[in-house]
């Protein structure tokens, strides 16, 4: 949860803090972004944690970094209640955990050195949309 968030997009718990995640997608005018640094250069493969009710589904995310982007649509609502907190006293600020879906977005071509990581939904098919809590890269090759 380091993004800065842009576009009216805010974190579920409103702090950004361990399990929290970018909320209910206001519109396609909204984006995450993370400052990268690049050790090795390669391609990477490229895909984001996600959660999302029927009418979300068809959005479209994208991650671009510099002139590469990869994306790829929602396909399937994955919409599940929040993992119960096994604490015996409630906190005030918590953030419960989910179980997220994994939506493969496709490959990039990544050079060394520091960038920066966006993720937007340019086709959203319903606001508030998606709920999105992270990006993963794997190096390919």
């Amino acid at each position: 949860p380091d993004a800065q968030l842009r576009g009216g997009l805010d974190y579920h718990g409103g702090m950004g803090w361990a399990n929290d995640w970018a909320k209910a997608w206001p519109s396609a005018e909204a984006s995450m972004a993370w400052g990268i640094q690049v050790v090795l250069k390669g391609r990477f493969e490229v895909s984001a944690l996600y959660c999302c009710p029927d009418q979300g589904v068809g959005s479209v995310v994208r991650v671009a970094v510099g002139d590469e982007a990869a994306q790829a649509p929602i396909l399937d609502a994955h919409d599940p209640e929040p993992i119960p907190s096994p604490d015996r006293v409630p906190r005030r600020a918590e953030v419960h955990e989910k179980v997220w879906a994994e939506l493969l977005l496709g490959e990039l071509e990544l050079d060394t050195g520091e960038a920066e990581l966006v993720l937007s939904i340019p086709a959203l098919a319903h606001a508030p949309g998606p709920e999105i809590k992270a990006v993963r890269l794997r190096r390919l090759a």
